[in-house]
């Protein structure tokens, strides 16, 4: 069974570039990763540009393009202009788990569709 999750991180120019993530999507699993092997900006940034995932296990990803020779035109990053864009990116990704990079940290959502119109509220 799979946890998806989305995984974000927020940009310079306050815009986001956000991957999919099929295995182990919960605070437990990718949760863990992240904030123990991808928790500076550029480890996070490295992630992100491997496309989408199908999990992560401590240090290591595997992307279904790098590793599974999957076309990279439907497994690259998604730019996303706003934080409310990339909510909706996330729904669209049917993720349980929104993880966020930004200042200089990560930051986990879940989806609560009773929270309507915030779908996903942050856990801490």
């Amino acid at each position: 069974m799979s946890t998806r999750s989305c995984i974000a991180l927020q940009l310079e120019d306050n815009m986001y570039i956000s991957i999919y993530c099929h295995f182990d999507g919960d605070p437990s699993g990718v949760g863990k990763a992240l904030s123990t092997h991808f928790n500076e900006y550029k480890k996070a940034k490295s992630l992100i540009d491997l496309g989408n995932l199908s999990y992560i296990e401590d240090d290591n990803a595997y992307a279904y393009h790098r590793d599974g020779g999957e076309s990279w035109q439907r497994n690259r990053p998604i730019a996303c202009i706003s934080k409310d864009t990339l909510l909706n990116q996330a729904e669209k990704m049917d993720a349980s788990y929104l993880h966020i990079f930004q200042n200089g940290k990560w930051e986990i959502l879940k989806y609560s569709p009773q929270s309507y119109p915030h779908i996903y509220t942050k856990i801490d």
